[in-house]
This record gives C-alpha cells, structure tokens and sequence, in this order.
C-alpha cells in the first residue's frame, strides 16, 4: 500500500475533502509535509505486527589452509620467519602496527617475490592477503624495527581466480549482515543446511557482524525483520506494514497527530481508536507468533 492511501484516509478522518469528494491541494499542503515524518515513526513502532521479513543467504565451503597459526605473535628485533618447502598460492594474515613483511622464494639464495610496507599510526589489527605465482620452496618473513604484532596467518596451495576469495586465517569467519539488520533479536528464525537452528548457537560481535566457525561447511539462511526505510514520498513510497494496519493504525495515528497540532478536540478520540487497533494487532501477532514457535520447537525436537 502506498503512503498517499493512508493519507487520504486521514484526511477523511479530519474531514478535510470538499463536497465533490476531492482534496483541496492548498488547505492540506501543510498536512502533506509533516505527514512522512510522522508515518516514519508510528511504521517503525508497528513493525512488529508486520509480517515484514527478509532473508540473508551465507554459502560456505571450507578449504583447509597448508598451514595455519591463529595466536598472536610479537615482533620486536629478531624477524619473524616460516618457511614451506613446496610453496604457496596465496596467503593471508592480520597486523597491527607499522612493519615490512617480505614473501620470498629459494632459488638458491632467497629472492624477494613481493615486499609489503605496512604504515598503521595506532594499533589496530588490518588484513593483508594476495596471491603468489611460485613453484619453489618459500618463506614469509616479518622484518622491520618496530615492535608489533601479527595473527590468524594462514598459506593455501589452492590457486584462487581472485584475492577476495582467499579465506580469511583465525577460527571464525566473519560475516557482515546488512545495514536493514539491526540486531540478533530481530531474526525469526535460522536454517542451516535445510535444518532450523536456535540463534544462540552462533556467536555475534556488535551487531551486525556475524561469526562462524572457520569450518562451517553449508548454506546458512538468516531470516529476520529489516528496519524500513523512512517515508520521504507520500506519493511513490510503499508501507511495510500489512494493509489492514496501515487503514487502521496508521490512518487514526497520522489523524491524530494532525489533530494535536491543530488543537482539534476530536485528537483524543481518534488516539483512542488508535490505541484499541495497535493492541488488536500485537494480539494477533501474539498468536501468530506463539503457533509459529510451537511448529519450529516440533522440528528442533525431531532434528
């Protein structure tokens, strides 16, 4: 439903149409600019009677790295070196702080492949990863005069078609949700592999970022409740709520926002109608809610 719909409903409301049935653009000009603002807010204050979802799909195939070291090692003078007697493809590895970090081959002495100036004022870890074209044996050696720290290193024998495709070194993978996500609470329900999952199996950092173990192996499909995006467009602009809803709740809210700011005595009135149509629907979704909860509790069990 478009926002013009509920709109004009509150215009009805307020008994605002001329006796030809039609809206006076003049006298509800200044109906029309606050009428996105207050929309916005009462949306987001029904979502959670909206049937409003959205799914985040997460495809994981592990690729066992040739070597990996996941704990934290110092640097101070003496380099830091390891060294793989058929190679690498491609490598990854975190740093914290200023160093130079060489990736070089034996072809009878060490020659430099690629020499990696890292520059970071304060410390704070960064990736660094790349693909090397090499069939000798290899090494990568952090050098440098400064004391700093590296982790999750790790070399692949595979030879990927692109850097991004490098998998990241540590014991978790990380996944960066959407910025419609807000936050865990507002996921409905997980599937991993085709099976329902409780979201507490799964660690979460802040709140969007997602961790999974480094060997997840599958599809992973986040179902969850998107925050909307504001109302800027009375005319072009879709509401997220269902339209029930939005006739009934969002019309008598938008009605009685306009009414306070007129100082109009029926502004009571409609908030009343307002209240009794939002606890209607938190109702309903309660049952909803409650009988969905009961379907997924049945699967767990089986699963």
């Amino acid at each position: 439903m478009k926002a013009i719909e509920v709109f004009e409903r509150a215009m009805d409301l307020m008994d605002e149409r001329e006796d030809n049935g039609t809206l006076d653009a003049q006298s509800v000009i200044n109906y029309k600019a606050k009428a996105p603002g207050i929309l916005t807010i009462y949306q987001n204050e029904l979502l959670r009677e909206a049937d409003y979802f959205k799914t985040y799909e997460i495809t994981n195939n592990y690729i066992k790295p040739l070597d990996s070291h996941e704990a934290e090692q110092d640097h101070n003078t003496d380099d830091i070196i390891f060294e793989y007697e058929n190679g690498f493809k491609a490598y990854t590895f975190e740093c914290n702080s200023t160093a130079t970090v060489y990736i070089e081959e034996f072809d009878g002495t060490w020659q430099i492949l690629e020499q990696i100036d890292i520059s970071i004022d304060k410390m704070s870890y960064q990736r660094f990863h790349n693909k090397v074209t090499s069939t000798n044996k290899m090494r990568i050696r952090f050098a440098g005069d400064y004391f700093y720290k590296i982790k999750n290193l790790a070399v692949y024998k595979e030879n990927f078609n692109n850097i991004d495709n490098i998998p990241r070194g540590g014991d978790f993978i990380r996944y960066e949700l959407p910025t419609d996500f807000n936050s865990q609470h507002d996921i409905s329900k997980i599937l991993v592999n085709g099976s329902f999952v409780k979201t507490t199996e799964y660690q979460w950092l802040g709140k969007r970022t997602l961790l999974l173990p480094k060997k997840f192996n599958g599809t992973m499909v986040i179902e969850y409740r998107p925050t909307p995006p504001n109302i800027t467009d009375l005319e072009n602009d879709d509401l997220v709520v269902d339209d029930v809803t939005s006739i009934t709740c969002l019309s008598y809210a938008l009605a009685t926002e306009l009414m306070i700011a007129d100082e109009n005595p029926n502004a009571s009135y409609y908030n009343g109608k307002y209240e009794e149509a939002r606890d209607l629907a938190r109702r309903d979704r309660r049952l909803e809610v409650t009988n969905n909860e009961d379907v997924i509790s049945t699967s767990l069990d089986v699963w």
